[in-house]
């Protein structure tokens, strides 16, 4: 509801997901398609005349380690065809998963190499099984300073996390040739 809200007239609102259920609220302004995201890249990721610059989220449910190296297998497609698409990536932290370090690793690695820049946040919000979360964020936008403050990731870290305000925050952008 938060991306639908914050689009110009002008832009386009393109959702994918396998459960219906979980986007009744869209508008008639947004083109939905019950489908698995990791098979219909082209849905998300069209042809864009005029500079459109796409902003794409992925946020997978994770319910088998499959959808690990999926994940790292459309953020490098999508960052072929788009080098410089703004690519927003939820990580779960999940206590003594098998993918739990190398999983961030290899995407911080996918942004360095295809990226201009990138951004992430990890929150602890419980010691034991499901931790927190991380969000990766590759080519992020230059006024990203202006939405995601210092102040913000504090309060947001001590609401979830009960009083306790755990975060880290690593951001790397490339200066442009001269």
């Amino acid at each position: 509801i938060l991306a639908q809200n914050m689009l110009n007239k002008n832009d386009e609102h393109r959702v994918m997901d396998k459960f219906v259920d979980q986007v009744q609220w869209l508008n008639e302004n947004s083109h939905f398609r019950q489908v698995d995201a990791f098979e219909n890249i082209g849905f998300i990721l069209p042809y864009t005349e005029g500079g459109k610059h796409p902003v794409i989220l992925i946020d997978p449910n994770y319910e088998d380690d499959t959808e690990y190296g999926k994940v790292k297998t459309l953020l490098t497609s999508i960052l072929d065809q788009h080098p410089l698409a703004t690519v927003i990536v939820w990580i779960p932290l999940i206590q003594n998963h098998a993918f739990r370090y190398s999983y961030s690793i290899g995407l911080k690695d996918i942004a360095k190499k295809y990226a201009k820049g990138r951004y992430i946040c990890s929150m602890t919000i419980a010691k034991d099984d499901f931790q927190g979360s991380s969000v990766l964020i590759c080519n992020p936008t230059k006024d990203l300073d202006n939405v995601i403050t210092d102040e913000t990731i504090h309060w947001l870290a001590n609401t979830m996390n009960q009083g306790k305000d755990e975060y880290s925050v690593e951001q790397v952008m490339k200066k442009k040739k001269l």
